[in-house]
């Protein structure tokens, strides 16, 4: 479970998902981007994403892993 800013940053949404996580909890402002996103988000590559997320070592390298994967749809393919 997720609550506050983070959860309701639908880019983030993929990595919280690949995460395992599955209740997020956002301002009402959030619920329809993050829906959006949630639909979106296919379970495999969003795991192959928050394994990748995991294996970096600074806040600006998961930033720009983010920045790219989003660029990419998420796929995380090499």
């Amino acid at each position: 479970s997720m609550c506050g800013e983070m959860a309701g940053d639908p880019r983030l949404t993929p990595l919280l998902i690949g995460l395992g996580l599955k209740t997020f909890s956002m301002s009402p402002s959030s619920l329809l981007p993050v829906k959006q996103s949630v639909r979106s988000v296919q379970s495999k590559p969003a795991a192959a994403l928050a394994t990748k997320a995991l294996q970096l070592s600074t806040i600006d390298a998961i930033k720009a892993c983010l920045e790219i994967k989003e660029e990419e749809g998420f796929s995380c393919e090499s």
